[in-house]
């Protein structure tokens, strides 16, 4: 080559090259200035139109030699103006190798500082929802599945990202900052799919530490991959916001600790999930409302052993439960505040809800899942507390269990296995629980031993104070047994079988009053019940023994029956629709079969009160034994019975024989010693009118009881022999004695209930004192020796088809009674005197009583009249039956009046200084009427001096006897008596007494009544009328005045008193009217022509009437009418008059002296005959004027 080549070589060379660097010039530039100013506005301008929002990029540089990109500075704003995206520089730097290998390889990649916000609108949708939807793809068909993308990632690292998430619809906003992310040699090319590839994220969600490490094969046949994830202090309440809640409740607080590790292995026949790790959650806190506290825990440690998850196989190695506390609170409606959030979760609404069969179980899903399986080797909950308060009872009930302490050991779903249980709790009350034993969850059952002890009565009073009417009881009571259930699928309706053995029932220190009561009702000191087994499914019990000593037992019946210790028990309420059928089932079910070995009841005493009596009876039994073998509930069974117990202090009672439960029966024998009658006289005293003050009784005898039937009471018989002994009685109302006697011997005694009947033989009565008395009623008081009917019963109502039978009276027979040695005494109340005879060496026969309405029982006795003269009482009476008979007669003649003087001094307040009285006495009664006979002859009955009494009548007695006795001084009466004594106010004393005070205050209210019925006039004899402004006697009054004179005149122990009256409206008038006259009268008589006249004399002619009237009107000094000036105007004649009339007074004065003018009128009157003395005739002063009602023109007269 030569130099010309060489140079031209040369040059080709240099042009090459300078054509080369050119090239790299150009290439440079438009790699570092040229692109980057062009490409910057346009990613702008596209990516702003494609995401509808600015976007913007600060900074661009490219590298066209290390194949590098940085952009600094992007920002994508939202539609307001906020950011959504931002990184302060996003950088990349591509291999050659993506030019030859036709694959994206990225050697590095570095994201910095970037910024994502979400914003969850309130309308669900999101600030990018836009950008999604305009990019969804209109073809939803499913693509075939292609290989991945070649790209090679040798380094993609992100540093202090952050993340804000505002929810509009929560209202909760959330950043995670600081986070970091990095991930290497990330390749999807064959040659790395078996390399491992390292995920490392680390992030702060609100404050906690969240970290995620991976290393994964993800494009490997296994794609196996370990996750480590570490959660550290995250503050769950701030995401509670996502978590489906019940309503109303509130997470306070919670903090979340997590470290697991998860392994996926995936094969051909599936992948499978390895996991294990520590879950612990801190310091939770569940509120109610705002401030209500629910639940809390201190701490939950959970620590899971290696578990598969794909295979449903969950094995935790322990959980640690650390002060656990609840708070269940019971509303006023029952309604606890767990079963309100359990509803409310109930109605919450749920994705993919699927109706229900009928039969309620869920239909089977081809492929469905089996039951996962689960582990526990061991759980501890320690000082766990249960705080619970309840509103719903009428006294608020509180309560706290702490500390509550469980373990339990081996749980699992596994079938046949079964895990053991121990729990442990103390009550605020310090009540303890304690139970241990095994239980298992297929099939669903448990088996140990639990004990409650030192259960307080008195706290959980609220609970049935519903069913007591008393004051919270005191004691405490103690329960402890072994147990086995099988709870696995119970049939409908029925309770699951629940085996209780070696039951062991203890009370103590039991005591229960009446409501406001201060003494107990029953006391307790113990009682131990001990059963061998029960099964509550079956309802079947054998009890080994019940046993109590010492204890005491107050029972009062009260006068409506009802007895104290059976009204401690309310009656029952109208129970819920659910409660009543779940009532209907248990009572449609068969009753308790209960067998009881051994019953035994020692030291007792019982103090019974029967109200019911008039005066209580009261019964106390000391020293009380009781003991049974073979008690059973069920039907026929009978059982050997022994009792025995002191009665009062001095008596005995003892009882043996057999009894049975169902149906209820009774066959014993009876012994009684020494009972004191006075015990048991109350029911008697209820009945009769006698009050027992001594007596014991002695009796033998079988008494038998046997069940109701049909609506029937139970039926009880007793039949023997009975004495009473050292008898004594006394009248009630006079505290007299009424029988005493040595002995009474009632021999074969008959008694029963149904019907209700009693028979004596024969009653004997020796050495006896016995009364009859005739009460003031008119009863007997013989009827008191056996009970009556009601002697004053209201009339009965006529019968009505749809009132069943009222239940027939009992049947009372004593065939014969007889009386010897006997002193009787005879007192009548009913007449007034009183009548009273003493007898002595009675003797006689009562025969027939009976409660046989036809039944006569005939009296005949004989004594003697105090120690002189004999006297017979003859009758018949029937005391027992409802309508009483009786037909009793007593003469008595002769007798000195004087020695009835203490009556009369009583009743009249005079003594009676002579006359003679002589008296039959017949009463007799039928159908409950009395009529009675009293004849009374007084001779020469004469009252003596005065006697003070606070019972004497007020009454003239005096002028009454002076107008009722004969010209010979004899009075006789015949005091007829009748009455209903079914009237409640019938009293025969007060019928005579009636009749008698009518009489005399006829006479002596009513004199002038008698007087005109005798000497003429009537009762109008009493007033005589004049007319209106006069005091002259009229005809009629003059015809008055002489009957009244007459009747003077023929009774001169009389005085009269006249008052003389005027009526203030029609006397005012009529002297206004003559007022008026004379004001005309007197311009008459100012006439010069006029003759000496008085005004009376003095006559107005009707042609000068106008004249006089006007002269009159001139002559006034009362004020004239005028005119509107003032001046006098004429006045027509009428209206002159009516001014006139208007102004002439009439005063209470005229008035008064008119009314004494006509008293003086009447007195002149009967004065004119000279027949009356005029000191017997008294004029006295008219009423006062002010006093208008009543008023009339007349006199009035009083008799004295």
């Amino acid at each position: 080559m030569n130099l010309e080549e060489r140079k031209r070589g040369l040059r080709h060379l240099a042009k090459a090259a300078i054509a080369l660097a050119a090239l790299a010039l150009v290439y440079t530039l438009a790699g570092f200035l040229v692109l980057p100013w062009i490409i910057r506005p346009m990613i702008e301008e596209k990516g702003s139109g494609a995401l509808a929002r600015k976007v913007r990029v600060g900074e661009l540089l490219l590298n066209p030699w290390t194949l590098s990109a940085t952009v600094r500075g992007l920002s994508v704003k939202d539609p307001d103006g906020e950011d959504f995206v931002r990184a302060s520089e996003i950088h990349a730097n591509l291999s050659i190798l993506s030019l030859t290998s036709l694959s994206l390889h990225i050697e590095e990649s570095a994201l910095r500082e970037p910024y994502i916000r979400i914003v969850r609108k309130p309308d669900g949708s999101f600030n990018f929802s836009d950008i999604l939807e305009r990019y969804r793809p209109k073809d939803k068909a499913p693509k075939e599945p292609k290989d991945p993308f070649p790209i090679y990632l040798g380094l993609f690292d992100v540093t202090n990202a952050s993340f804000v998430l505002d929810d509009h619809i929560k209202k909760v906003s959330h950043k995670l900052k600081d986070a970091s992310f990095s991930v290497s040699e990330f390749s999807t090319l064959v040659r790395y799919r078996e390399k491992n590839v390292l995920f490392d994220l680390a992030f702060l969600a609100d404050g906690a530490k969240i970290a995620v490490k991976a290393l994964s094969r993800p494009f490997a046949k296994d794609r196996g991959a370990t996750l480590q994830i570490s959660v550290s202090g995250l503050d769950l309440p701030r995401y509670m916001a996502y978590a489906p809640l019940p309503q109303g409740l509130t997470v306070s607080s919670a903090r979340l600790d997590l470290k697991t590790e998860i392994d996926y292995r995936a094969d051909a026949k599936g992948g499978d999930f390895i996991l294990k790790g520590r879950v612990t959650l801190s310091d939770l806190a569940v509120l109610e409302g705002a401030d209500l506290p629910l639940a809390s825990v201190s701490r939950i440690v959970t620590d899971i052993a290696t578990s598969r998850l794909s295979a449903r196989d969950i094995h935790v190695a322990s959980v640690q439960v650390s002060k656990p506390v609840i708070h269940v609170r019971r509303d006023e409606r029952g309604k606890t505040n767990l079963e309100k959030i359990l509803a409310s979760v109930k109605e919450q609404p749920t994705n993919g809800e699927t109706a229900t069969p009928e039969n309620g179980k869920a239909p089977a899903l081809a492929g469905q899942a089996a039951p996962a399986e689960f582990m526990v080797d061991n759980m501890v909950m320690e000082a766990g507390q249960v705080f619970f308060t309840d509103r719903s009872n009428s006294s608020p009930f509180s309560s706290t269990l702490s500390p509550i302490n469980l373990t339990v050991a081996n749980l699992s779903s596994q079938p046949e296995k079964a895990a053991d249980f121990s729990l442990s709790v103390e009550t605020s009350n310090r009540e303890a629980i304690k139970a241990s034993g095994r239980f298992g969850l297929s099939p669903l059952g448990a088996s140990g031993r639990v004990s409650v002890s030192d259960i307080s009565l008195k706290s959980y009073f609220p609970y049935y104070a519903k069913m007591l009417r008393a004051e919270p009881p005191e004691g405490s009571l103690s329960v402890s047994t072994d147990f086995v259930a099988d709870l696995e699928n119970p049939e409908p309706g029925k309770m699951p079988r629940v085996i209780l053995n070696n039951l062991a029932v203890l009370l103590n220190g039991f005591a229960i009053r009446e409501k406001g009561g201060r003494e107990a009702v029953v006391m307790v000191p113990s009682l131990t019940v001990k059963v061998a087994e029960a099964d509550l499914a079956a309802q079947k019990a054998r009890v080994r023994e019940i046993a109590s000593s010492g204890g005491a037992v107050r029972m009062v019946m009260e006068k409506d029956g009802k007895v104290s210790l059976l009204s401690l028990v309310a009656p029952s309420t109208p129970a819920r629709s659910g409660l009543k059928k779940q009532a209907s089932s248990r009572s449609a079910a068969a009753p308790w079969a209960v067998d009881a070995d051994k019953v035994r009841l020692s030291g007792y005493h019982v103090d019974f009160t029967d109200k019911s009596p008039r005066t209580p009876v009261k019964v106390r039994l000391s020293d009380l034994e009781f003991s049974a073998s073979g008690l059973s509930t069920r039907k026929g069974d009978t059982a050997e019975m022994d009792f025995s117990a002191r009665v009062q202090q001095k008596g005995y009672l003892q009882a043996r024989g057999e009894v049975g439960a169902e149906p209820l029966s009774a066959n014993l024998s009876l012994l009684a010693r020494g009972l004191d009658i006075r015990t048991a006289a109350p029911y008697w005293q209820d009945l009769t009118g006698i009050m027992v003050t001594k007596g014991r009784v002695e009796t033998k005898g079988r008494l038998t009881l046997s069940a109701a039937r049909a609506g029937r009471p139970p039926r009880v018989n007793f039949s023997g022999d009975a004495a009473i002994l050292d008898f004594a009685s006394s009248d009630k109302k006079t505290r007299e004695d009424f029988f005493n006697f040595a002995s009474l011997r009632l021999l074969r005694i008959k008694a029963g209930n149904t019907p209700l009947a009693v028979s004596v033989d024969r009653m004997g009565l020796d050495s006896f004192y016995s009364r009859v008395v005739i009460h003031p009623d008119g009863s007997v008081n013989l009827k008191s020796l056996l009970p009556p009917g009601k002697s004053k019963a209201a009339p009965a109502p006529a019968a009505s088809p749809s009132v069943g039978r009222k239940s027939p009276p009992p049947d009372v027979r004593i065939r014969e009674f007889t009386l010897s040695r006997g002193r009787f005494n005879f007192t009548d109340n009913l007449i007034k005197p009183n009548y009273s005879a003493n007898y002595t060496d009675m003797t006689g026969l009562i025969s027939g009583l009976s409660t046989d309405e036809n039944s006569r029982a005939g009296v005949n006795l004989t004594g003697r009249f105090g120690s002189q003269a004999p006297v017979t009482v003859k009758g018949e009476i029937s005391p027992l039956i409802p309508k009483i008979f009786a037909d009793i007669e007593v003469k008595v003649s002769d007798m000195e009046l004087p020695a009835f003087s203490p009556y009369s001094g009583r009743f009249i307040g005079r003594l009676i200084e002579k006359g003679k009285l002589a008296l039959t006495l017949i009463y007799k009664v039928r159908d409950n009427k009395l009529t009675g006979a009293n004849k009374i002859v007084l001779d020469q009955f004469t009252l003596g001096g005065k006697v003070e009494s606070p019972d004497a009548t007020s009454l003239p007695v005096g002028l009454a006897i002076a107008l009722l006795k004969d010209r010979n001084g004899v009075i006789d009466l015949d005091l007829a008596v009748t009455g209903d004594m079914n009237d409640p106010e019938f009293s025969v004393v007060g019928i005579v007494f009636k009749i008698i005070k009518n009489l005399i205050v006829k006479i002596v209210s009513s004199p002038f009544a008698l007087l005109g019925s005798v000497f003429g006039g009537g009762e109008d004899l009493q007033f005589a009328d004049f007319a209106a402004g006069k005091s002259e006697i009229g005809k009629e009054t003059g015809q008055k005045l002489d009957s009244l004179e007459k009747a003077l005149f023929e009774r001169p122990g009389l005085t009269l008193d006249i008052r003389g009256d005027a009526d203030p409206a029609a006397d005012a008038e009529a002297l206004r009217a003559i007022g008026f006259e004379n004001l005309l009268k007197r311009q008459m008589l100012k006439k010069p022509d006029a003759e000496e006249k008085t005004l009376e004399d003095v006559t107005i002619p009707a042609d000068q009437y106008p004249a006089l009237i006007a002269q009159a009107f001139a002559a006034s000094e009362f004020p004239k009418p005028v005119d509107k000036e003032g001046k006098p105007r004429p006045v027509p004649p009428q209206e002159m008059e009516a001014l006139l009339r208007t102004h002439v007074r009439v005063t209470d004065g005229q008035l008064r002296i008119l009314a004494h003018e006509r008293a003086m009128a009447a007195k002149e009157y009967i004065l004119g005959k000279g027949r009356v003395e005029a000191a017997r005739v008294f004029i006295l002063e008219p009423e006062p004027m002010t006093k208008a009602e009543g008023r009339k023109p007349r006199t009035t007269f009083s008799i004295r």
